[in-house]
């Protein structure tokens, strides 16, 4: 878990008024930064989740967010908006209309490395789930759910050998609408919702077949979502690895060599990357 705090700095001196989680996971040592057109951006280090053994196999450990524009909203809380470059790095785009949402949908996307957007108008009882990286019987997946009763986002890792669960929570303002930002790249998932709750979840599956992604909810409700999917990165051409990583992160396992996918975010972040 990380935090932050705000309040005023003077003679040298800061005096914290109030705090708050940054993120309630994998995400920390956040770095930021004042670009060239004003904006406060943040890079921060996601831990690993995964034993010693596995790391000295995999033969690496750790990875980078994507950097995300910090502001801070009529509350003083800490908003958290991924940097708008990242829609150069889209590949298809899937949109599904609001629509009453009272059981499953599967949607029509899949992969490993996707952006995901989704709005849900909930009742005070309304429970709603967003699943991917899930086989076809539903056995293995990863759900990042909300329960509008308690008041908390909840992702959870399903796999036929056990899981693991992590809820936070996540009080909405009257009359607000759940907006959840994620972004899925091998085994790392950003998770924002309202611009101001970050959950970052590590996860590693056993078999990459396993790529679906549904929407699912229990009660009255409307929802619409949007899916951008990135082309696959690795094997086809390396100047894909930088599309689907905008993420400063790649899996090595996936990357065969060439302009690493940081300096291709900044380069797109600069305006000189095609």
């Amino acid at each position: 878990m990380c935090f932050y705090f705000v309040g005023t700095y003077a003679n040298y001196r800061f005096t914290p008024e109030s705090q708050g989680v940054l993120d309630h996971a994998s995400l920390y040592a956040p770095l930021t930064t004042v670009d060239a057109f004003g904006r406060r951006l943040m890079i921060g280090w996601i831990r690993e989740e995964r034993g010693d053994s596995d790391l000295r196999r995999a033969g690496w450990a750790g990875a980078q967010s994507i950097p995300r524009v910090l502001s801070l909203d009529s509350r003083s809380r800490l908003i958290m908006t991924l940097v708008p470059e990242l829609n150069k790095l889209r590949d298809s785009q899937h949109h599904y209309a609001m629509q009453s949402l009272d059981g499953e949908i599967t949607l029509g996307v899949r992969g490993w490395a996707l952006e995901v957007e989704a709005e849900f108008a909930l009742g005070d009882q309304g429970l709603c789930t967003v699943t991917v990286a899930a086989s076809v019987d539903g056995r293995e997946r990863t759900d990042v759910s909300y329960d509008a009763a308690s008041q908390r986002l909840i992702v959870r890792t399903v796999t036929q050998a056990g899981g693991q669960e992590r809820a936070v929570s996540h009080p909405l303002d009257a009359h607000e609408n759940l907006a959840l930002r994620m972004l899925l790249d091998g085994s790392l998932l950003e998770i924002i919702a309202n611009g101001r709750t970050s959950l970052t979840h590590r996860f590693y599956a056993a078999d990459r077949s396993n790529d679906g992604v549904r929407l699912s909810g229990a009660g009255p409700r409307r929802s619409g979502s949007t899916c951008g999917k990135c082309r696959p990165s690795g094997a086809e051409a390396r100047s894909l690895m930088g599309v689907c990583r905008l993420k400063t992160r790649r899996d090595r396992e996936s990357y065969s060599g060439g302009e690493s996918p940081q300096h291709f975010l900044l380069q797109i972040m600069k305006g000189t990357a095609a």
